[in-house]
């Protein structure tokens, strides 16, 4: 069954820093299985999401099983790469199962 990864970020803090932390986090994907869709949201159509507005980056990250996400998650590759994330932006991640 397909896992998927989102992360939300609220705030970017130093570009430039999160630029190189956005290329080399998903540079480590591959090897797991996984897979990077991001974006800019800038509308909100329905309910309630973010409440300091917009815009702010989505991205998802589909792996073929948990297994796998958690796996590169957990990697030394990504490990490396997480204080340079919460150095230059704020937001969260957090794991789903696939359908």
């Amino acid at each position: 069954m397909a896992a998927f990864a989102f992360s939300q970020i609220t705030e970017v803090i130093d570009p430039e820093g999160f630029e190189e932390y956005r290329l080399r986090a998903v540079g480590t994907l591959e090897k797991y299985g996984g897979k990077y869709y991001g974006g800019v949201v800038t509308e909100q159509v329905d309910g309630e999401w973010l409440p300091d507005g917009m815009p702010y980056g989505l991205a998802a990250f589909k792996f073929p099983t948990m297994e796998q996400l958690k796996a590169w998650y957990h990697s030394p590759e990504y490990q490396e790469l997480i204080d340079l994330r919460h150095a230059t932006a704020r937001g969260a991640i957090v794991f789903a199962d696939g359908v």
